[in-house]
């Protein structure tokens, strides 16, 4: 019974610590891009700046899985935080572009290593029945993050820095509940011998070999994320629509992820992870299509946006649950790195291709970017689907 609720105990803190997560990204993407916008920096340095963060993931994933096996989940997520927090800290201090663009870049390492111990803690220990709804869960709390985050960016209408101190004093919070927690492993002495007999490269290779259409799924998501977060606050502002629209058309996607991310986590579950996605990224796909034609129709672009999000909004962990599904198991903490690196090329590409094309393109709506990338997966798995019957 102790065990029970020692479990149960580890996975509320994880699960906090997700939360805080998604305040962070859900609110320093647009911040920042906002100060940019006012200062009359253009949509594509911008775009290139916000790049910072998922270079940051980049370079910590490779040696992630050394870490957690080395130093177990507990020390990596301490170190993780250690990073956000003084690196938050230092956006009071320097106003250099430059500087702000390492410091994005060491909040992107310290983030992928609370997001990868945590998810690895939690995948590596639930079972394949609950895989889904657990992992729905992570991904909901992380979604209530994102929508809570724009939120705050109102902060800087009273000072540029309240919401970097914010962002510090809720990582010290997790901070101490984390130093409570007993440390673990990813897994057992047994499995570690015979896992270090494959090099990285191999494991990489195995992993792609096994699950490469599930790790679509994360950089797609990865796109669609930072795309939202980067280019979508400048093109409401270049079509003089309400600032603080910004803040409720990022929410409204989070929240739609909320609503959604248990049901088809339970339906992924009962149905297969594969039929559940080629529904949500059809759907996706259409409400995107209606925000596109309608984007100067307030009610009716939030509205798509939420429909969207109930969908789309839950592919990052679906996608994740999915290559779970397909991989040996001693294989878990190679997928999660390689789920972080595909996302953080997501991440990357999207906004400097959002950026690249709204300063081309007149007019453009970076919506069409989302169009495309889910209608090819929509393809893709219907094909998938098809060879199964």
């Amino acid at each position: 019974m102790e065990n029970q609720t020692l479990k149960k105990s580890v996975l509320f803190v994880l699960l906090i610590t997700v939360l805080v997560s998604g305040i962070s990204q859900g609110l320093l993407m647009p911040v920042i891009s906002i100060i940019f916008e006012q200062q009359g920096i253009s949509p594509t340095i911008s775009g290139l700046h916000s790049a910072a963060f998922y270079i940051g993931i980049l370079i910590a994933s490779p040696f992630m899985e050394m870490f957690i096996r080395k130093f177990g989940f507990k020390n990596v997520i301490l170190i993780g935080l250690t990073i956000t927090i003084v690196s938050n800290l230092l956006f009071l201090v320097f106003e250099s572009i430059f500087i702000w663009f390492l410091l994005r870049l060491l909040i992107g390492i310290g983030a992928n290593m609370c997001a990868l111990a945590s998810q690895t803690w939690i995948t590596s220990t639930v079972g394949q029945k609950s895989r889904g709804v657990i992992i729905s869960i992570y991904g909901l709390c992380f979604g209530l993050g994102f929508a809570i985050g724009p939120y705050a960016t109102s902060l800087i209408e009273y000072n540029e820095n309240l919401p970097f101190l914010l962002l510090a004093c809720l990582s010290m919070t997790i901070f101490t509940i984390v130093l409570f927690l007993e440390n673990r492993h990813s897994i057992s002495y047994e499995e570690q011998v015979n896992f270090r007999l494959l090099d990285f490269f191999n494991r990489f290779k195995l992993v792609l070999n096994y699950a490469w259409v599930a790790l679509l799924f994360p950089f797609t998501y990865g796109v669609l994320e930072s795309v939202i977060n980067v280019n979508l606050p400048t093109q409401v502002l270049r079509s003089n629509l309400d600032l603080n629209l910004i803040a409720v058309l990022v929410s409204v996607f989070a929240l739609g992820s909320i609503i959604f991310q248990i049901p088809l986590g339970i339906m992924s579950d009962r149905y297969g992870r594969r039929k559940i996605l080629a529904i949500s990224t059809a759907i996706g796909t259409f409400s995107f299509g209606v925000g596109v034609i309608f984007f100067h129709n307030i009610i009716l672009l939030i509205s798509m946006l939420c429909i969207a999000g109930m969908f789309v909004g839950s592919i990052y962990s679906l996608g994740i649950a999915y290559m779970i599904d397909l991989i040996p198991k001693q294989l878990i903490p190679m997928g999660t790195v390689l789920s972080g690196i595909v996302f953080s090329f997501g991440s990357i590409l999207g906004p400097i291709i959002g950026g690249g094309l709204l300063e081309t393109i007149p007019h453009f709506n970076v919506l069409w970017i989302f169009i495309v990338l889910l209608l090819i997966l929509s393809i893709v798995l219907a094909k998938g689907i098809q060879k199964e019957l």
